[in-house]
């Protein structure tokens, strides 16, 4: 297995997550490299922000896919995804996993 096949990163989207958790860190701008990690490949991928605000989320899911990585996941507080339509809206992305977070 190569170093990149086994690489896993995290990227913040804007606008981030639409909470303010203190022990959170959510809220950070998108990612100065993030088209240059989508492009880069590796083992996993996980999105940060609020996966429910971010218009370009389907976009991004995508092009991480093509840029190689292997899972791509989206760390969210869940708020916006309880029903199992909403959930299955995710996989319809092309989402491979959902982190929530607890606090």
């Amino acid at each position: 297995m190569s170093k990149r096949s086994s690489r896993t990163e995290d990227v913040w989207v804007e606008p981030g997550c639409n909470l303010a958790c203190a022990v959170c860190d959510c809220r950070n701008a998108r990612n100065e490299a993030l088209e240059r990690t989508l492009a880069t490949g590796g083992a996993r991928l996980e999105i940060r922000g609020e996966a429910a605000t971010q218009r370009t989320l389907g976009d991004v899911v995508r092009r991480a896919h093509e840029g190689g990585w292997a899972r791509v996941a989206v760390r969210t507080n869940g708020a916006a995804f309880g029903t199992a339509e909403r959930a299955r809206a995710l996989r319809e992305l092309g989402v491979d996993e959902v982190v929530f977070f607890l606090a």
